[in-house]
C-alpha cells in the first residue's frame, strides 16, 4: 500500500510540474527582402566590408558574398548550363525578390541601388577585367524601386538588357543590392546579386 501511494505521490509531482509549463510557440515577427537568385546560386564575387568614413577594411565579418550571374536566373533554382546565357540581345533580365515573413494586405514597395566596381571583388580573381555596365547603354534606365503586390511572397526586378550595337570581348557587369523599404528591410546575406552582359 505505502509503494502504492509513493508511487501516486510521485505521479501527481511530476503531472504538476509539466502541466504547469507553458508552450510558446516561436514565430518570425520579422519583414525581410532578399534576391532568389542570391539563396539559391553559387558566390563568385563579395563586398570587401570597406568601412566608408576611413576608406579602409573594417570588420571582415561586414563583407557580404553573393553572385554575379551570367546565365538567365531560374525561379525556385540555381541556374544550370541549360539556362541561356545573358548576352546583350537577351532582352531583359527577371530577378525574383522574396518577402520573407508575413505576407501583406497591401503592396509592399522595395528600394534597391546599384553598386560601382569599386564596391565588390570577385572570388579567385586578382583584377576584375569585366566592364562596369552603364545605364542606358548597357541596360536600360531603372528608378530604383518596384513592388511586392498585396498577399504576394515575391516581386520581380525587371532589368531591361540594351544592346549597345557594338559587340567586344568584354562583358559588362551590373550588380543590384537591396536597401529595403518603408517597413521591410533587406535580409543581409541575400541583398545583393549581379549580373554580366557578355557583349559578344
Amino acid at each position: 500500500m505505502k509503494k502504492t501511494q509513493v508511487g501516486l505521490l510521485a505521479l501527481a509531482i511530476t503531472v504538476g510540474l509539466f502541466s504547469c509549463i507553458k508552450k510558446e510557440t516561436v514565430t518570425f515577427q520579422d519583414s525581410l527582402v532578399e534576391f532568389d537568385a542570391a539563396v539559391l546560386n553559387t558566390n563568385n564575387a563579395y563586398t570587401p566590408g570597406k568601412d566608408a568614413t576611413l576608406g579602409r577594411l573594417a570588420n571582415p565579418l561586414d563583407s557580404i558574398a553573393f553572385p554575379i550571374l551570367t546565365r538567365q536566373p531560374a525561379i525556385g533554382r540555381a541556374v544550370t548550363g541549360s539556362d541561356a546565357n545573358i548576352t546583350r540581345t537577351s532582352g531583359s533580365v527577371r530577378l525574383r525578390v522574396n518577402l520573407v515573413g508575413a505576407t501583406r494586405k497591401s503592396p509592399t514597395e522595395v528600394t534597391y541601388t546599384t553598386m560601382s566596381k569599386s564596391d565588390y571583388t570577385l572570388i579567385g580573381v586578382p583584377s576584375n577585367t569585366n566592364g562596369q555596365a552603364t545605364a542606358g547603354t548597357h541596360y536600360g534606365t531603372l528608378n530604383g524601386k518596384f513592388t511586392i503586390p498585396a498577399d504576394s511572397s515575391w516581386g520581380y526586378l525587371d532589368v531591361p538588357i540594351t544592346d549597345p550595337g557594338v559587340s567586344s570581348t568584354t562583358a559588362q557587369e551590373v550588380v543590384f543590392r537591396l536597401t529595403g523599404g518603408t517597413d521591410v528591410r533587406p535580409n543581409r546575406n541575400y541583398s545583393i546579386v549581379g549580373i554580366r552582359i557578355a557583349q559578344n
